[in-house]
């Protein structure tokens, strides 16, 4: 990709994996429209009920999620995040290169090797480990999954905020890479907990 696009491959790799799942959601089948489809049990059988969403029932949900603080703070988490996955994207790679003085080409495959492995691997264990951690069972409230997705979010939380921060005030590459690479990881892990908990409020 040249000196100037060589941290971009990780991006561009990335999405070169996603694109058969991409394909297989377009080719899926699934509702026309917006529906509102609800089970009715009818003696041993079941029956599926459909309902146009109209205007009003959009209006509510609206209200009803811009009331919930619990739906707000995860938001608001979650741009956090995705402003520091952003951040250190943009500005990562010139960083690498004027502090450590590396050069453009090597700054972005040390900066692309790094978002690479973090994004993959740690969106990865992230949902593993909200599964691992969750309870299971029949009778299990959404509310249950939803705390559960908190404690993940909080623990990689915990170790995403210090190695981050910490990464910048190293004066080495030996010490500035590794620290990074936690915090990534961290901060990826968490992609999977938070859609998740959005899912569960």
């Amino acid at each position: 990709f040249g000196k100037d696009w060589s941290w971009r491959s990780a991006y561009f790799l990335e999405a070169a994996l996603v694109l058969p799942l991409v394909l297989w959601i377009f080719k899926a089948k699934g509702p026309s429209s917006m529906y509102e489809i609800s089970n009715e049990s009818e003696g041993s059988g079941h029956s599926v009920v459909e309902k146009k969403i109209g205007w009003h029932a959009v209006k509510h949900d609206l209200i009803t999620l811009a009331s919930n603080r619990l739906y707000i703070t995860i938001v608001l988490g979650y741009a956090t995040q995705t402003f520091f996955i952003g951040a250190v994207a943009v500005f990562g790679v010139k960083y690498i290169d004027q502090q450590f003085d590396v050069g453009k080409t090597n700054a972005g495959l040390i900066f692309g090797g790094v978002t690479f492995v973090t994004g993959l691997l740690g969106s990865a264990l992230g949902g593993i480990l909200l599964d691992m951690t969750k309870p299971t069972g029949d009778n299990v409230h959404f509310a249950q999954n939803e705390y559960a997705a908190h404690r993940v979010i909080l623990i990689c939380s915990i170790f995403a905020a210090p190695c981050s921060i910490i990464s910048f005030l190293m004066d080495s590459l030996a010490g500035f890479v590794p620290l990074l690479f936690l915090g990534e990881f961290a901060a990826f892990m968490m992609t999977g907990p938070i859609n998740n908990a959005v899912i569960w409020c």
